[in-house]
């Protein structure tokens, strides 16, 4: 139907919206990378370094941004942590050397590595908790003493038992061993019972 078709057109809208932000996040943070190793170098302004000079620092800039894109693929490749790449890359030309060495570590220098950084994370978040003022969750029980309620309910019925001659059974169940206390028949979806006494031998002699 019509209406359906425009459900599922507004959905694949939505989710494609929230796939271009997430996009948009990811290049903003590659840019911000690649602005760090890209400059126009500290010598920009000096007058004692040549022209041939600082077009080499360029492209030694390229160089240094090119193998740092390659060694986090490697480094992905061989089950580095996600997050830990990309807070190298987020180090930027800082994180090259971290990066390089650890796309030609070994597994178990890997392993560690991952195993360290989520260490880190766990930490940083309960950090975060305890000083953020988040208590730990505490266990709680709640105990009912239904022993009055009990008694209460057992003095009704001996007053209904008392009323002219007749025995009402409003269904109370006495508590088990297993601790379930008292249970009352109709408010489980039983039903009260009439049950008449024989008259009296004095009026039907």
């Amino acid at each position: 139907s019509t209406g359906d078709y425009s459900n599922q057109a507004e959905r694949a809208a939505r989710r494609t919206e929230r796939l271009t932000v997430k996009l948009n996040e990811s290049r903003d943070a590659a840019q911000k990378t690649a602005d760090d190793f890209i400059t126009l170098g500290e010598s920009l302004d000096d007058g004692e370094v040549s022209l041939r000079k600082w077009i080499r620092q360029l492209e030694r800039q390229a160089d240094a941004l090119r193998n740092f894109r390659r060694n986090a693929i490697e480094a992905a490749e061989r089950g580095l942590n996600k997050g830990l790449i990309t807070a190298l890359e987020e180090a930027g030309s800082a994180g090259a050397l971290r990066m390089r060495q650890l796309a030609n570590a070994s597994d178990e220098e890997i392993d560690r590595a991952n195993r360290a950084w989520q260490r880190g994370q766990r930490e940083v978040n309960r950090y975060v908790d305890a000083i953020g003022g988040i208590p730990p969750v505490a266990p709680t029980e709640v105990t009912a003493d239904t022993s009055p309620a009990l008694q209460a309910l057992q003095s009704l019925q001996n007053q209904i038992d008392s009323l002219d001659g007749s025995v009402i059974d409003i269904g109370i169940r006495t508590p088990s061993l297993s601790g379930m206390g008292p249970q009352i028949g109709f408010a489980a979806g039983g039903h009260v019972t009439h049950q008449h006494a024989p008259a009296p031998a004095a009026l039907t002699a």
